[in-house]
């Protein structure tokens, strides 16, 4: 029996998005059970646009003697997975398509804005995403959009952030990725 991927499952910060749990190990993820698994890494101009359902490659060691980790997609990449070493997942990325929502009302196409009203957030340069503050409390959970040095989709003199800023945030700017996560359960020992 498949069970289906809801596009519409509640996010909770460094915990769950409906059946996907992070600390979950692979084995236990039975939504995957009619996965289409590449032994060559993954195009995702191809083979993620065509896929009807989820889509996971196993990245190897430089020597390709150990599996480093497994990233799983799901349709045209509307979310991503990524599982450990040992196959435990420790991060859940969910871009346009993904409905669900947190803090009930937080979600792809919210503003930094709508954010801020339920949680202070800072700016970390590092990963090009806002998490909350520390005072907030709240963990596993970051906000990304489209306006970061990487995507070469913003103004270097109007993008000013440094890490931990709060006061120069652009509330306009959209919210198009959320992940949840527990970094603690990455394990990149091995060398990619």
């Amino acid at each position: 029996m498949t069970i289906e991927t809801n596009l519409k499952a509640e996010i909770v910060p460094f915990k769950s998005c409906g059946v996907i749990t992070i600390g979950s190990s692979l084995s236990e993820c039975t939504f995957l059970s009619d996965t289409l698994w590449f032994k060559k890494p993954i195009n995702s101009d191809i083979d993620l646009v065509e896929s009807l359902g989820w889509v996971c490659e196993r990245l190897l060691s430089k020597d390709g003697s150990v599996v480093v980790k497994t990233v799983c997609y799901y349709k045209n990449d509307i979310i991503m997975l990524c599982f450990n070493s040992k196959n435990i997942l420790y991060f859940a990325l969910m871009k346009k398509g993904f409905e669900g929502k947190v803090f009930e009302e937080i979600g792809i196409g919210s503003t930094l804005g709508e954010l801020r009203r339920f949680v202070e957030v800072e700016y970390d340069s590092g990963d090009e995403a806002y998490y909350p503050s520390e005072k907030s409390g709240i963990i596993g959970i970051a906000f990304y959009t489209g306006l970061s040095p990487s995507s070469g989709l913003y103004d270097e003199d109007l993008f000013m952030l440094e890490d931990g800023d709060i006061d120069n945030i652009d509330d306009d700017q959209e919210i198009i990725m959320i992940s949840i996560q527990d970094w603690s359960l990455n394990d990149r020992k091995v060398e990619m």
